[in-house]
């Protein structure tokens, strides 16, 4: 998992479906450089009558379907959730 960390330390964690290639493991590893990397980002947020469209071909697990929720909500390396809770919140 530090691999997601070293793209965001580097600025590389620009690029849509980096994530796709991880295990499980990796995945969850993604989504915590994901919540970092969302927190010091400065982009603000979509009107909220935006459409979103979430691919969903890579999504094999829990982990993988957030991935690609915060990537299709907040662009390369995008954090939306990693759970119920944080989704709601």
């Amino acid at each position: 998992a530090a691999w997601p960390w070293h793209l965001r330390r580097t600025g590389r964690l620009d690029r849509l479906g980096l994530w796709h290639r991880l295990d499980r493991a990796g995945r969850h590893g993604w989504l915590s450089a994901a919540l970092i990397h969302h927190g010091f980002r400065s982009v603000p947020d979509r009107p909220p009558d935006t459409v979103y469209c979430l691919d969903g071909r890579h999504i094999t697990d829990v982990d993988g379907f957030y991935c690609a929720l915060g990537e299709a909500v907040n662009g390369p390396g995008g954090y939306f959730g990693w759970n119920p809770d944080a989704l709601e919140d």
